[in-house]
Order: C-alpha cells, then sequence, then structure tokens
C-alpha cells in the first residue's frame, strides 16, 4: 500500500475449531458440532490468507473454535461463552480469556494502534462465512458486507466494494450491505470502532456464502478469484 492509503489489515476470528486438550472433555457429545457453522466459519481461513497475499497486509487469526470462546464478541457479551463453556469454573473461564481470547484481540489492538500511532489511517477487513440456511430460512445473498453507516470512512468503502463487485464482469456475485447481520452489532470491529475515531479506523466484516465452499474445491476456487480480483481493484489498482 502507498503512504497515502489506509493501511490494510485481516483478520479471521472463526478460522478454526480447535479445541485445547485441557478443554475436550467439555466436548466429549459435541464433537460434530465442531464441524459445523457453530463451530467455526467454513473456508474463512484460505479465503483470508488470499486476501492478505493480493493486499499485502497483514493477517491475523485464531485457531480456537468460537464455541470455547467467541473472538467476535466483547468481554462483557452474553455469548462471549457457549452452552459448552458457560457453566464452568470461573477459574476456567478467566483461564480461557488470558490464554486464547485476549492474546488475540490485544494483538489486533496493537496493531490498530501501532499504525495509528504513525499517521496511518487503518482500513480492518474481518473475513467470515455464513451457513447458507438457518433456521430453515435461506439466506438471499452471495457476499455481505457489514459496516457501521455512522461511521463515513466505513460508509464511503463499503460503497467502494459494492461499485467494484457490480463493475467486475461478469458480475457473479450478489452483495448486500449489512446482511446476514448488521454492522453495528457487537464484534471486534464495534470494539475497536469505540476505540479509535472514524478518520483513523474503519472496520468492515466481509461475510461470503458457505455454499461456494459446500459446492466443491472447483465452485470456491472461482469464487475466491473473484473476491480477490475485486479487493485487488477496489483497493491497490
Amino acid at each position: 500500500m502507498t503512504p497515502d492509503l489506509p493501511q490494510v489489515i485481516i483478520t479471521c476470528e472463526h478460522a478454526g475449531n480447535t479445541v485445547p486438550e485441557r478443554y475436550r472433555h467439555l466436548f466429549r457429545n459435541h464433537r460434530e458440532l465442531l464441524d459445523t457453522h457453530r463451530g467455526y466459519d467454513i473456508g474463512a481461513l484460505p479465503l483470508a490468507r488470499r486476501i492478505a497475499k493480493t493486499l499485502d497486509a497483514p493477517l491475523f487469526f485464531t485457531k480456537y473454535t468460537r464455541l470455547l470462546v467467541e473472538a467476535n464478541r466483547s468481554l462483557h457479551h452474553r455469548n462471549l461463552f457457549s452452552d459448552m463453556t458457560k457453566d464452568i469454573a470461573e477459574k476456567d473461564r478467566q483461564y480461557i480469556l488470558n490464554t486464547f481470547y485476549l492474546p488475540y484481540t490485544n494483538t489486533v489492538n496493537r496493531c490498530v494502534r501501532d499504525w495509528i500511532s504513525r499517521k496511518r489511517q487503518v482500513l480492518h477487513l474481518s473475513i467470515h462465512t455464513f451457513t447458507p440456511v438457518l433456521d430453515g430460512k435461506i439466506r438471499s445473498a452471495d457476499i455481505g458486507i457489514l459496516y457501521d453507516p455512522g461511521r463515513s470512512m466505513e460508509k464511503s468503502v463499503s460503497t467502494l466494494l459494492i461499485n467494484t463487485f457490480k463493475s467486475l464482469s461478469p458480475p457473479v456475485l450478489k452483495c448486500r450491505r449489512n446482511y446476514p447481520y448488521k454492522g453495528v452489532s457487537d464484534s471486534l470491529t464495534k470494539s475497536l470502532r469505540k476505540q479509535f475515531a472514524d478518520h483513523q479506523y474503519a472496520g468492515l466484516e466481509i461475510e461470503v456464502n458457505q455454499k461456494f465452499y459446500l459446492n466443491g474445491d472447483r465452485v470456491w476456487k472461482i469464487v475466491c478469484n473473484h473476491i480477490t480480483a475485486v479487493m485487488k481493484t477496489a483497493f491497490c489498482d
């Protein structure tokens, strides 16, 4: 990235479904759940790696399942711990926070703070995937771009991405703003917005429908190629 452009950083909060050995007994009856969208964001890490390489941006991710502790929630959110971990002893919950949650979120925080201290704007892209069907309802988008409409830089970047997706030929992916979730919902990006001004930091979550990954390597590769082409056009060309 050139000095007059924001410094891009890439994160992936739901990159894996690993359970530390110390807590595997909690998941003894939930092993199949770990392999579903509730355990991690299927396909998110390979996509995040490709985007980071394309944009020459640092990548941060956590390999531990969101069912251990939810890295994309704030410390006081009611869903920080899952049904498997919310009722364990307080000392164990604190151990999980100190060992698996805080090292990740603090590292991302320090990275953002460091670039801002160098008088650079930061564009944070948090890469996720979503299940194509939830509670019997089919999700009606291929890509979701989550952002805070009240922050001008995030609004501008989301418009840039939407327009770039539309302009590239063929326009194979249907994009929606703040879908399937709201960009102002509790998340790592929201927690960082509270610390840094609009002109300093923009945090967007990029949500990709898992139907492409589930349809096989060839389809997923095509979609990843298209997404990375959009990112390159939007932020490098």
